[in-house]
């Protein structure tokens, strides 16, 4: 307990050569430990869009990331919008990570042979019109969870993708046929979590070339940076801000995946209906002077170097 306030953690313990190491995930119980969606840094207009998924009465919205980046705390903070009165809203997950009421929640055993795919076969003959699956894992749970989409359900989960677009070619490679994905997929957040520049030590500095370059800008530009103080231990940085890329198929972008277009040329028709990436997304965040390039690239850079990384070779 903490002032007052359950904390659970969760633990995870590695024996290493010089004994164990351990890793702690800190979570506030209860309903005071989720988020509303305007605490948790995302644009307003992405808000906007969100809390329209959340009204949809089917289909399959989708958080993807790494590990650690926020994706079921974004989803707890759209199911905190939807009206749990007057529409059924159920989850399956592993473990609980926080407890809202009116909500069914449950939790999986898999020592028991009660998966994500059982606990949803079974949860769908309680008739929700919401549904939370933790994290979709398999064929079988995505299976599931597309045709739980398609029969009158509101599907929320998560999957382990590094964009946003990625997701579709990811639910093919487990198995799903590319038509059954298109009809059922409302859209993708891809989100990173990025430190923010500190407030209290927060002060004005002109970009540098390399900046300047990131950015494609030219020119004196103002960017802010955190000089260092008590309150962020000298690191000019404090808090965490959401990084988000969000991916909507329209009827063109439908029927460019049908005809087994590539993830880049997806892509390009993608950005002529609005779509931006991880890294221009941070740009703006950046020139907003909320974090640093340094931060949006340490959580948004590509796993290829960069021509200038290979220069030499």
């Amino acid at each position: 307990m903490l002032d007052e306030h359950d904390v659970d953690m969760r633990v995870s313990i590695l024996p290493t050569q010089y004994g164990e190491n351990v890793v702690l995930r800190i979570l506030s119980s209860g309903s005071g430990g989720v988020l509303r969606m305007g605490h948790l840094g995302i644009e307003p207009e992405v808000q906007s869009v969100l809390n329209h998924v959340t009204s949809r009465p089917h289909g399959l919205f989708l958080v993807t990331g790494p590990t650690g980046s926020g994706k079921t705390t974004t989803l707890y903070a759209m199911l905190a919008e939807v009206d749990a009165v007057h529409r059924k809203v159920a989850t399956i997950e592993d473990p609980i990570e926080y407890r809202l009421a009116l909500l069914r929640q449950t939790q999986i055993d898999p020592a028991i042979g009660f998966t994500f795919a059982n606990g949803l076969r079974s949860l769908l003959r309680q008739d929700p019109n919401v549904i939370l699956v933790g994290e979709i894992r398999d064929q079988e749970t995505a299976d599931m969870a597309i045709k739980a989409s398609m029969t009158g359900h509101l599907v929320l989960s998560t999957l382990h993708t590094s964009s946003a677009i990625g997701a579709v070619s990811r639910l093919v490679d487990m198995g799903i046929e590319r038509y059954l994905v298109l009809d059922a997929l409302v859209g993708v957040l891809s989100q990173r979590l990025v430190r923010r520049v500190c407030s209290a030590c927060s002060e004005p500095l002109q970009a540098t070339p390399v900046e300047l370059a990131w950015l494609g800008l030219s020119g004196p530009v103002t960017l802010r940076r955190g000089r260092g103080c008590n309150l962020c231990d000298g690191s000019g940085l404090q808090g965490r801000t959401a990084l988000v890329e969000l991916f909507f198929p329209d009827a063109a972008l439908v029927d460019a995946l049908r005809a087994g277009a590539s993830s880049a040329a997806l892509e390009e028709l993608a950005r002529t209906r609005g779509y931006r990436t991880l890294n221009e997304n941070g740009r703006r965040l950046v020139l907003g002077g909320m974090t640093t390039m340094a931060e949006v690239q340490r959580v948004s850079r590509g796993h290829f170097l960069t021509t200038e990384e290979r220069a030499g070779i």
